[in-house]
């Protein structure tokens, strides 16, 4: 009896099992089926940034700027692409500001993370790191900001949004010229420089062979190394007399440069690189009146620019920088050649980047052609009272 009672019970739990998994089943199936219909197809993009140190500041304009791009398309419901549209997603690593974790973040990005593209990364060491990666795997890489003429020569899949160092330092031998009479001047000029630096020395070399092939002197040509605090040294040959000094440094040592310049009776012009654009100059009160060259400044006119000014303005409460405009820039000429290949494979994007033509963005006109260095203008800005002032643009 017992053991009949128990097969009857037995018989009763298994009888009653099946229509409930059967249900459950059902229900698996039907929410995977809902899942699926709901998802959306996604373009990765990869974003190298800085976000450690002197130049965390500007890995976070980066940050902003690129967020900002891919959540206006987002928000219009995706990338068109061919006949439908798809979501793009952003995935961020820090280079820590060093050549080497740049390579690292690069190689992470494509084979891990399966990146269509790389924006970044910031500073030319990490770019030239990362460019050898992207190349080797055959995935577009657009650097918002390095100016190094190294990190896309040669290569195929690497492009830059701003212009080179060499394109650099021949506005500012121009502007030497043209505008501040340096060649009025029996000793020209003078240049400070960290000769450990590519950025710092291709600037300079370029510099003084645009002058003396104008016929200008350029009568003290002074080396330092990273780390130098001191430039006393340097100075004292400044101190004899010259129109205009260049300093094609990086901000802090800018600083301390003009700093000890002044405090030695050094009143001369001062002409500074693209380094100094993307700080707070309130944060710099020694670089007061100092000329800078710069990618883009908000002042430029035109509905592009006023257009992006606004809406950064408007989403960060702030006023966006040279870095965030090339930033902006880099994400939309990636979308633009997605668009007109109706692909995001990397292959695809590279032929797009390359048949781009003439692209009109908030840095002005881009356009490549034959490499991935673009054709662009460079803008003269001074420093006053703690803000950048819009000079003049010095086009190619």
């Amino acid at each position: 009896m017992r053991f009949f009672l128990k097969m009857r019970r037995g018989r009763t739990v298994r009888a009653g099992i099946r229509p409930v998994m059967a249900v459950v089943l059902s229900l698996v199936i039907l929410v995977g089926l809902v899942g699926c219909q709901g998802s959306k197809e996604q373009i990765r993009i990869g974003l190298i940034v800085t976000q450690s140190g002197e130049n965390a500041a500007l890995g976070q304009q980066m940050i902003n700027a690129a967020e900002m791009a891919a959540k206006e398309i987002n928000n219009a419901g995706g990338l068109q692409v061919a006949d439908r549209q798809v979501e793009v997603v952003l995935v961020i690593r820090d280079d820590e500001g060093n050549s080497e974790t740049a390579a690292g973040v690069a190689q992470e990005l494509i084979a891990q993370e399966t990146v269509a593209a790389l924006v970044g990364p910031l500073l030319d060491r990490s770019a030239l790191a990362a460019a050898v990666v992207a190349e080797n795997a055959r995935v577009p890489m657009i650097s918002p900001t390095s100016t190094d003429s190294l990190t896309t020569a040669g290569r195929q899949y690497v492009f830059r949004a701003t212009y080179t160092n060499e394109f650099q330092g021949e506005v500012m031998a121009r502007f030497a010229i043209e505008d501040l009479g340096a060649a009025a001047d029996a000793r020209g000029a003078a240049v400070i420089y960290d000769v450990a630096d590519d950025y710092n020395r291709g600037i300079a070399e370029r510099f003084k062979q645009v002058m003396e092939d104008a016929g200008v002197r350029v009568s003290v040509y002074e080396t330092y190394t990273t780390g130098e605090t001191d430039f006393s040294s340097q100075l004292e040959e400044v101190a004899g007399g010259v129109n205009v000094i260049v300093l094609p440094n990086y901000p802090s040592d800018v600083a301390l440069q003009v700093e000890q310049a002044r405090a030695m009776g050094v009143f001369q012009t001062i002409i500074c690189s693209d380094a100094l654009s993307g700080i707070n100059p309130a944060d710099y009160p020694a670089l007061d009146r100092i000329f800078l060259t710069a990618p883009w400044h908000p002042a430029i006119q035109g509905d592009v620019s006023q257009k992006f000014t606004e809406a950064y303005r408007a989403a960060y409460n702030q006023e966006p920088n040279s870095v965030a405009a090339l930033t902006y820039d880099s994400m939309q000429l990636l979308f633009q050649a997605i668009r007109s290949q109706g692909s995001w494979e990397p292959q695809a994007i590279r032929n797009g980047l390359v048949g781009l033509g003439r692209y009109e963005g908030v840095t002005g006109v881009i356009e490549y052609q034959n490499s991935g260095d673009p054709v662009k203008s460079v803008a003269i800005l001074q420093i006053k009272d703690g803000k950048y002032y819009f000079f003049k643009l010095v086009s190619p």
